[in-house]
């Protein structure tokens, strides 16, 4: 046996005698879920398994899982507050809160088509705007986006046509929320139809991928979201301006939450 080969073997064999106590959080995780996996269980529950394990890891992992779940064929639950995980581990996804569930679906149709303001602030970040209903037809609305204070934005701003899926109808002047994801919004060359803005840097943080922006939007009256891929732009610090643009298809018509008036 080579050198190499002893080392290895020598490795293998200390961690496989030792305690618990001589484990890490996460090699103790990954003990528990071989010994929940090798009993062939008819329905696996998993609570955080991953919480203990660092970035890498724990995103190997979510892979080496869902390989396991898809080869072995055992009905997984799993419970996480990590959202991203939720999105990358899920067949479906269920989102709750006090124990009522709001929404359930496959991840990318409860990401991209939220149907209360809490789904879309819980499954990842999103702005709300609220809106006024120009005119109303069966699965579309004209709208005006509203500022915080539920002035309708500037006449020279078009409204625009978003298409809904609402369980109750929506009379023109009534009110609503939109959501967009920041991921959605569009610095600079906007396109005809697109709802447009300006703004000024309030803060931005780098991401490795992506550069966070939070922009203080005078005409919504609110500070918005704006993601943007850090390959693709150069990096705007506090204090620049920034036009920004909403296409109406990103933009998703919210229900009401239950016990909601008509105006927020």
């Amino acid at each position: 046996m080579t050198r190499g080969a002893s080392h290895c073997a020598l490795n293998r064999i200390c961690y496989g005698e030792r305690r618990i106590a001589q484990m890490s959080g996460g090699q103790q995780q990954r003990v528990a879920l071989a010994r929940a996996i090798v009993t062939n269980p008819s329905v696996l529950l998993l609570d955080e398994p991953l919480g203990a394990l660092d970035r890498n890891l724990r995103e190997n992992m979510q892979f080496e899982l869902k390989s396991l779940q898809s080869k072995l064929g055992i009905t997984s639950e799993m419970v996480t507050h990590d959202q991203e995980e939720a999105l990358t581990m899920s067949v479906r996804v269920v989102v709750m809160n006090h124990g009522r569930i709001l929404q359930s679906g496959t991840p990318n149709e409860v990401y991209d088509r939220p149907r209360t303001g809490f789904v879309a602030e819980f499954l990842g970040a999103a702005n709300i705007l609220p809106f006024s209903v120009v005119r109303a037809e069966r699965n579309w609305l004209d709208i005006a986006i509203r500022d915080a204070r539920g002035d309708v934005r500037s006449a020279a701003t078009p409204t625009c046509r978003v298409a809904h899926a609402l369980n109750r109808p929506l009379a023109a002047g009534a009110s609503g929320e939109v959501a967009v994801r920041p991921e959605k919004l569009r610095v600079g060359d906007p396109r005809p139809d697109d709802i447009r803005f300006d703004g000024v840097v309030a803060a931005r943080v780098f991401r490795g991928s992506q550069h966070a922006y939070r922009i203080d939007a005078p005409s919504l009256g609110q500070t918005v979201s704006v993601y943007q891929q850090a390959a693709c732009t150069a990096a705007l610090d506090a204090g620049h301006p920034m036009s920004v643009s909403i296409g109406p298809d990103d933009l998703v018509v919210l229900e009401r939450e239950p016990g909601e008036g008509d105006a927020r």
